[in-house]
This record gives structure tokens, sequence and C-alpha cells, in this order.
């Protein structure tokens, strides 16, 4: 199974089409039983997320595969191990899949190579698996000259193809780094009709031609967001977050039904729709 679950829901209110708000204890245990049960090892989780590590120490099962995220401030890069403790404590676990800094440019801080060796540290001594960094930007595969992670986490979508740029991702594939990726719906906003949408994003010609595309076709949505990344190998998983068992049933559903996307291409590189945190404080 190529999809992952990520679980900010399960411990902030989080997402621009999410109207349930932060998911209750009974969906989140439903939500994770019913996630294994399907076949999605893979669990993606921060120590931003609210208490989604709480959470997942309670509920997820013992076989499933644990990633998080921690986002040392400047003064913490040399405490590492104790932010992991943490982390553990939390999840209740001994070990985990992987571990990565929550921003990829806490490398440009000079203390970075204390926080290197210890995360190295933990991976020989069996807590964590794999150590790695999450992405926001191409600009910072530049880091890995720093540090090469053994996996990344990136943002990419059908209208978000920046890492898609000269071959990039087979590039980090090549290398050996497991890539994973985050924000398919660009925060739920590719899954939102237009008249549902803040007037914001009437300006934007890409996110114009895909409403056409979707009024085209009999797919959903959901399913030409989730097929977009079946041309792309390099990826290994794709993190899907949502609030109910019944919301994840319909996203296997559509990650599995065949749909030509002939050649269609959304992609978009006004960071004014493609990076969230660019967006105003949305209204109609």
């Amino acid at each position: 199974m190529k999809l992952a679950l990520g679980t900010v829901q399960l411990g902030l209110d989080y997402g621009i089409s999410n109207k349930q708000g932060q998911v209750d204890l009974l969906a989140a245990q439903q939500l994770l039983s019913f996630a294994y049960e399907q076949g999605i090892r893979f669990l993606d989780t921060a120590a931003a997320y609210g208490n989604s590590q709480q959470i997942l120490g309670e509920f997820a099962h013992q076989k499933s595969h644990i990633i998080t995220k921690i986002n040392p401030d400047e003064s913490s890069l040399t405490d590492i191990t104790n932010a992991l403790d943490e982390c553990f404590n939390q999840l209740n676990r001994t070990h985990i899949y992987a571990v990565m800094l929550h921003n990829a440019d806490r490398l440009n801080h000079p203390n970075s190579r204390s926080a290197l060796k210890q995360l190295e540290a933990e991976k020989r001594n069996g807590r964590v698996q794999k150590i790695g960094l999450s992405l926001y930007h191409p600009d910072q595969v530049k880091l890995f000259d720093v540090f090469t992670p053994d996996i990344i986490q990136i943002p990419l979508s059908i209208i978000d193809q920046r890492f898609l740029a000269n071959g990039l991702l087979d590039k980090l594939q090549t290398q050996g780094i497991e890539i994973h990726v985050r924000s398919a719906f660009l925060q739920g906003l590719l899954l939102l009709e237009p008249s549902k949408r803040p007037s914001y994003f009437k300006q934007f010609s890409a996110l114009n031609r895909f409403d056409k595309f979707i009024e085209s076709t009999s797919a959903s949505r959901l399913s030409v967001c989730l097929n977009f990344f079946k041309s792309l190998p390099a990826i290994a998983k794709i993190v899907v977050g949502c609030c109910s068992k019944d919301e994840l049933s319909e996203i296997i559903a559509a990650y599995q039904a065949p749909i030509a996307l002939n050649g269609l291409n959304f992609a978009c590189d006004d960071q004014a729709l493609i990076v969230p945190s660019n967006w105003p404080k949305l209204s109609n």
C-alpha cells in the first residue's frame, strides 16, 4: 500500500476543507484500526501536531511504522536526544521507523553538526531506522551537501510540481533517498468545489484549468489528485490525512480507481497558491 496515514488531524484542527475539527478519541481509534486492517502500515506524526503522538501511543498497532518530526529551536539543537525521549514516551515505543527535522533549514545553524551526530547515534543504537528531513521547497536540496538524509518528505500535488523539475525526484531516488509526499490535496483545497472556496482562489488559472477538467470527467477530485502519483515511481509513500474511517475508505477507493490523465498539465509555480502559508486569512 503506497498510502500512509497523516495524523495531524488527530491532534489539531487542520486543513481548509476540514469542517469537523480535531478528531475525537473514539473516531481516532476507529481510524487507526481501519487503516491497519486496510494494509496502511506507515503513520506520519510530529511533535508539533498537538496530542497526535499520545493518541498514536495509545491506539496505533504495534506493528505500524511511525515517522515523527521534531523542530528544535536554536538553543535545543544540542539536545536532540531529550526531544526524542519525549517523542518515544508519548508514542509508547522503544523504536520507530524514522525521525526527521521538521524544517531542513535547521541545518544552516552552527549547532546542526551536534544535532546530526545525535540523530546518527539514534540510528546506530536502533531507536530509529532512518533519519531525514522535511523539505518545503526544492532549493533545500542544496543542504544535502551538509547531510544526505535516508528519507525526506516533500510537498507535491497535481498543482504543485516544483520537485519534479529537471528530474529531481529521480535523482534523489538514485541516491537511495526514500521519498514521501505530503499536501497531495493542497491542504484540502483541491477537494473543494469552486463555489465553496474563498474568493481569493479565483485568480489562479491553473486551479481554474483543474476545475474545468473535473467538470469534463466522471472521476472525482479525490481520484484525480491521487492518480497523479501513479506515474511517479520514485515516490515511496503518499501521506494522506482524514478525520474518520469513512473518509479513509473513500481515499483508498479513489486511489485504486484507474484514471487516465492523458498528459494533462495543471502545474503552477505561483507561490501565492501552492504555498499555504502564503494564503491570507481566508473568508468568502
